[in-house]
């Protein structure tokens, strides 16, 4: 499937289980691949099988999964946000 954003990879991953996708849209924002799940290049059903074996011969720990998701909490937004108003704010 395609996905604009990438969003099913964050909330998989904020309970510790990595994604495979498709290696385009969305996921390419939220998957780090080999670190956080797996991208296959084709939606080719001996491709997806194969990226499925390679991630449950050797899944990310769970404790990286979870600690990525929250790179996209809403807290994470807030002060990114906040961030990015005090710096091109003209009142310092």
């Amino acid at each position: 499937s395609y996905e604009d954003f990438g969003l099913t990879p964050l909330e998989a991953a904020s309970c510790g289980t990595p994604t495979i996708a498709l290696r385009a849209g969305g996921y390419l924002d939220t998957i780090i691949d080999r670190k956080t799940g797996l991208l296959f290049d084709e939606l080719e059903p001996r491709l997806i099988a194969t990226t499925l074996d390679r991630l449950l011969a050797d899944p990310p720990d769970q404790q990286v999964l979870r600690s990525h998701a929250a790179n996209f909490s809403r807290q994470a937004f807030i002060e990114r946000l906040q961030d990015l108003a005090a710096a091109v704010s003209p009142i310092h």
